[in-house]
């Protein structure tokens, strides 16, 4: 039996797998990575941008403290931090401001509805994580999905708008 008979045999892939073919392979996916990651952390950074904008012309504040609070380590994506960096009478004295609070609400009524709040919080927050989760390279370029999400993104104007696109977003592309 000579070295001929073994052509039924054949493992050849198409693609070959040399070791430079592997190194450009993952060349190419850590570019693609980084440019994920960045893309993430723009949108991160709209988000956490707008939030805080929401936040304090929910409370009557006036725009520029969006500045001193951005340079606080206060998590600009979580509305109850932005709260209570608000709420806190030291930095509402050093930066004299304080917050309008709603009409009708009353000192034992302070506390009420952030159950739902809370909620939407951490609603939110598996959207968010589920969204950086696929920038590590599980959804394809050019995703009708994807897209159609990042336009509903760039397109809102208030975080619920946003909650909805990721949840939107989440569920086509779980199905």
């Amino acid at each position: 039996m000579g070295y001929d008979d073994f052509d039924g045999f054949d493992y050849e892939d198409e693609t070959p797998r040399t070791p430079a073919d592997l190194r450009k392979a993952q060349k190419a996916a850590a570019k693609r990575n980084q440019e994920l990651e960045a893309q993430v952390a723009k949108l991160t950074s709209q988000l956490a941008e707008r939030n805080l904008k929401d936040v304090l012309a929910d409370k009557g504040l006036r725009p520029g403290l969006a500045r001193v609070i951005a340079k606080e380590d206060v998590d600009l994506t979580d509305p109850a931090a932005i709260d209570a960096w608000l709420n806190d009478a030291a930095n509402q004295e050093d930066f004299a401001f304080k917050p309008k609070t709603p009409e009708g609400a009353t000192d034992g009524g302070a506390g009420a509805g952030t159950e739902g709040a809370d909620e939407q919080a951490s609603e939110y927050a598996a959207d968010l994580a589920q969204f950086h989760n696929a920038g590590s390279g599980a959804l394809p370029v050019g995703d009708a999905t994807v897209e159609q999400a990042r336009a509903q993104i760039k397109g809102a104007k208030t975080t619920a708008e946003i909650n909805a696109a990721l949840t939107s977003a989440r569920k086509q592309l779980a199905s």
